[in-house]
């Protein structure tokens, strides 16, 4: 065998386990990166869940009145949100029946919370677990043109 494919076939295998060294590499890497902002995840759902617990036992050691003001400024919140709702189907951005679901979940909201005895936290959804059409919470009236605006590009039998 000639000398220079013996050194041709050294370099390729260098090459090659040069190439293979720094791929496993680069996937440990990944892995521990990835395991490091798993941790990070973790520890600040702990540290939330903690903080939640014990604005928990604050709230269950106010008392009975304390507590009222709270569900009343709520209820007046959810009044207030109920009118943007009717405004919202005066100017045509949304249809009757949205209107009403969204005015309907806020009241459910406000029961919830007094039913529930949790803390209702600022900025909070309530009643815990009740689902909804996401963030913001109402689907957008048709325009002429079939589609329901530029925000969700979706037409009205689409949002259904």
């Amino acid at each position: 065998m000639k000398p220079y494919r013996i050194i041709a076939g050294i370099c390729a295998l260098a090459l090659v386990a040069t190439v293979g060294a720094g791929v496993a590499s680069a996937a440990s890497a990944d892995s521990t990166t990835e395991a490091a902002i798993e941790s990070s995840i973790e520890n600040t759902r702990e540290a939330r869940r903690a903080a939640q617990e014990a604005a928990q036992e604050k709230w269950d050691a106010l008392t009975d009145a304390q507590k009222e003001e709270i569900y009343a400024l709520k209820e007046e919140a959810a009044d207030s949100e109920g009118k943007i709702a009717d405004k919202y189907l005066e100017w045509g951005l949304i249809d009757e029946e949205t209107a009403t679901q969204m005015k309907e979940r806020l009241t459910e909201r406000v029961q919830d919370l007094r039913e529930d005895g949790r803390m209702p936290m600022l900025g909070g959804r309530g009643g815990h677990g009740k689902g909804g059409q996401g963030r913001g919470g109402f689907r957008c009236a048709p325009t002429a043109d079939g589609t329901t605006g530029e925000t969700t590009g979706t037409t009205e039998s689409d949002a259904l």
